[in-house]
């Protein structure tokens, strides 16, 4: 799977098929979304408040205390949790002193640690055998022998991209670090050794664009579809191969202040993976829309994969073929099955209300799925700024990708990410009201037959025990 813009498209971005060549993606993306939000708003005005300098006669009094507070963190930054080092910097950072802070400890403040980066130190504890894996896990949301195996995977196409002066781990894990925690440009450059926050941003910005190239067979809908039916099977939707829904990703702009966003469609399993990613749609548009010009519409539509995965037999002589649940967006199609819409709050029998609980079950996944994602990584909670907003459907697929990764080399979800990543409320988005495909219509009749039976079965069960 690579990074594809298509030409005359709406889509910024979709991760597809591997035999799809890269697009110059940037020039692409330059020229979409903005123009497609419709409620303006007012640019902030507060720009001159944030940039005012302090009295003069308090200056002495500050830059001492900054020196003295970058001392501090430089001395004891790995004892720091990450994101407590990024907040301190951020403070230092903020009081906008006119002389500039030494990122290094001065002389009259000396550390065991001189000049080295905290890359640097971190590797020396390992090396040491200290506390190693755990500082690891909180910097990169990885343990260093699944780091060690993402740099195999990334390091010579990082290497062929960047100067000489940036080595591939550095870069690694200087954008990972920034991934995780939303540190700025300028704290990523202080932390791991790199000139500037121009060399940081070029080195998150290589590292991004080789995890989307590079690491597509991260994200493939039909490596595993038995698998992923098993999975669904446990929230008692028989043969069903993903949920299929939205979520909303905001930016800033010059135009439309804060209320600028961007649509990312994706299908996710069981387990959290993402199946499918196509992102980058002007938060304008409908979900039906989205779904109708994205690559995997028209992979379902015109494949015969997923008419090739086995029928599932219930034992009542009705074979249920392979089927994706959808948000009630969308429309009704014999392979995405949406919920039946009440009528006054209400759906009529025993059926409709077991498929539409099980149905809320598997979609609920999806949300818990990007809770999870913007939880371990941080930035992605952040609003973008407009002169970055062209990036960000790259950098939600990078997320995505790495986010499987980490599944597939069973790495634990962080503790301190625990209570973001549990499921958040799904955006309610206006419900399809358009034609009703019969066939589709008897098929989830069908499932809804059999659930509310086995959900019968069960009633009766319990009662006579």
């Amino acid at each position: 799977m690579d990074a594809v813009v298509d030409d005359g498209s709406q889509a910024l971005f979709q991760f597809q098929s591997p035999n799809t060549p890269p697009a110059a993606a940037s020039s692409a993306i330059a020229t979409t979304t903005p123009a497609r939000s419709n409620s303006l708003g007012k640019p902030k005005t507060q720009a001159s408040k944030r940039n005012r300098k302090p009295p003069p006669r308090i200056l002495p009094i500050l830059s001492a205390a900054a020196i003295a507070g970058q001392g501090f963190i430089s001395g004891n930054g790995t004892r720091m949790l990450p994101s407590q080092l990024v907040d301190f910097q951020r403070q230092l950072d903020s009081l906008n002193l006119p002389v500039q802070i030494p990122s290094s400890i001065p002389p009259q403040m000396p550390s065991s640690f001189g000049e080295e980066s905290i890359y640097d130190r971190l590797i020396a504890f390992g090396a040491a055998g200290a506390e190693f894996d755990s500082r690891w896990f909180q910097y990169f949301r990885m343990s260093n022998p699944t780091f060690r195996k993402l740099l195999e995977l990334l390091a010579p196409s990082i290497a062929s991209r960047l100067p000489p002066s940036i080595l591939p781990d550095v870069a690694l894990a200087a954008a990972l670090y920034r991934l995780a925690h939303g540190a700025p440009y300028a704290t990523v450059a202080r932390w791991f050794g790199l000139d500037s926050p121009e060399a940081a941003r070029l080195a998150f910005f290589v590292v991004c664009q080789t995890v989307c190239e590079n690491m597509s067979m991260f994200v493939e809908f039909w490596k595993e579809v038995e698998l992923t039916q098993m999975g669904f099977r446990w929230v008692s939707l028989p043969n069903c191969c993903g949920a299929l829904g939205f979520q909303r990703f905001g930016f800033e702009n010059k135009e439309l202040g804060t209320s600028g966003s961007f649509l990312v469609q994706a299908l996710v399993d069981t387990d959290g993976r993402f199946l499918d990613i196509s992102t980058g749609w002007p938060g304008t548009m409908s979900p039906e829309s989205i779904l109708r010009e994205s690559k995997f519409f028209a992979s379902v539509q015109q494949s015969d994969e997923l008419r090739t995965v086995p029928a599932y037999d219930p034992g009542n002589g009705v074979l249920f073929r392979p089927y994706i649940i959808g948000d009630p967006s969308l429309p009704l199609l014999p392979w995405l099955l949406t919920p039946f819409i009440a009528i006054d709050d209400e759906v009529t029998n025993l059926g409709e209300k077991e498929f539409n609980a099980q149905h809320s079950r598997g979609m609920a996944l999806h949300s818990t799925a990007f809770a999870r994602l913007r939880a371990r990584w941080q930035l992605l909670r952040m609003k973008w700024r407009d002169d970055e907003v062209e990036f960000l459907p790259f950098v939600i697929v990078m997320a995505c990708v790495l986010h499987n990764f980490l599944i597939n080399a069973k790495e634990p979800f962080p503790e301190e990410c625990q209570e973001l990543g549990a499921s958040q409320q799904r955006e309610q988005f206006p419900v399809y009201k358009g034609v009703v495909d019969e066939r589709a219509r008897w098929i989830r009749d069908k499932l809804a037959h059999h659930l509310g039976r086995a959900c019968f079965g069960r009633m009766v069960g319990k009662s006579s025990a």
